[in-house]
């Protein structure tokens, strides 16, 4: 089998295939068919005639351009009967059915082979349908979730701001009319500061309109103000996100948020900052650091109970294409890395 693909190239390949597959079978019977009507007639004159018409026939030219072997003992049996030796006619008969059936059987092992390779290619195919299916499910079970967690977002902002701010803000006048109750209204107005920045955070604003980049620039801000901790944006070119459709703004704006939250909350840090630059103009790469005592990246797990949230940041990067990596160690601070 080695020495057919060896002696043959790729191209011829498919053309020997075609030929062993539609013709061998056929050919070898029209060998067969003259020698048993040499055997039956012993008849010299009508082997040549046979053999004449033998070779103006597609089997012959295949024989000749494919098989040499075979084709140089189909001229040495036409020698032969030039000859009248009946002896040396029988054993060149011999000898093609014999490179014959040596074809054949390597034919065999070369369909067993082509058939194997057909046969892998369209399991390997047909799992790889299987598996971008899933995989595609699992994503839009992803993007469904999420799509309901905004909904509530956006249901529980507007309750805040239209039901319990208004009556805050009718108990802030009420105090205000009393010089006692003075100091209670102020309260009154922190409150209502606290839970506008609230609803601000469960359902940002003009994500459709606005440029994203003060969006980012005022998330920063408003997180510095809110926690004491410093927070420096810098974006050094300008609309580095407003390529971005509303979908992928908000899943940028949720994965920031979140990053912010955990700095906040389990980093301990005193300092964060953002850096993006652009790659190209339908790219970047973010830049999310923290000074705070870091975590041990390999022990944390990327599920739905991570208490860092690391899970839901994880999901929209890969809802958004984007590149996520965390690099962190204890005492040594945490920076995200998000690259589209």
């Amino acid at each position: 089998m080695y020495s057919v693909f060896k002696k043959h190239s790729f191209p011829s390949l498919f053309l020997v295939l075609f030929f062993l597959f539609c013709g061998c079978t056929k050919e070898k019977n029209s060998i067969e068919t003259i020698y048993e009507n040499f055997v039956q007639n012993q008849d010299l004159n009508l082997l040549e005639s046979n053999l004449q018409e033998f070779k103006q026939g597609r089997t012959y030219r295949a024989y000749k351009l494919q098989f040499p072997e075979l084709y140089n003992a189909l001229e040495n049996l036409e020698l032969s009967v030039d000859q009248k030796d009946f002896e040396l006619v029988y054993r060149n008969f011999s000898d093609i059915f014999n490179k014959l059936n040596l074809i054949n059987s390597e034919s065999a092992n070369m369909s067993f082979v082509f058939t194997f390779i057909i046969a892998v290619v369209t399991m390997s195919f047909i799992f790889i349908c299987i598996f971008w299916n899933l995989r595609q499910k699992g994503k839009t079970q992803i993007l469904n979730a999420m799509a309901e967690t905004e909904k509530e977002r956006t249901r529980l902002a507007r309750e805040l701001h239209d039901s319990i701010i208004q009556d805050l803000r009718a108990l802030e006048f009420i105090c205000e009319k009393n010089e006692a109750q003075k100091p209670i209204a102020k309260e009154l107005s922190k409150v209502q500061a606290s839970i506008r920045s609230i609803c601000a955070d469960l359902n940002p604003p003009g994500l459709d309109f606005e440029d994203f980049d003060c969006m980012i620039f005022d998330l920063c801000r408003n997180f510095e103000t809110q926690t004491g901790i410093s927070c420096k944006c810098n974006l050094p070119e300008a609309n580095v996100f407003n390529f971005l459709d509303i979908s992928r703004r908000l899943n940028l704006y949720r994965i920031i948020q979140e990053v912010l939250n955990n700095s906040k909350f389990h980093s301990e840090c005193t300092r964060c900052s953002l850096l993006a630059r652009k790659k190209s103009e339908q790219g970047f790469v973010l830049y999310i650091n923290d000074n705070g005592k870091g975590f041990d990246v390999n022990e944390i797990k990327f599920n739905k109970n991570s208490h860092f949230g690391l899970s839901g940041i994880k999901q929209r990067a890969a809802i958004m294409d984007a590149k996520l990596e965390i690099t962190s160690s204890p005492e040594d601070g945490t920076q995200f890395r998000l690259e589209i």
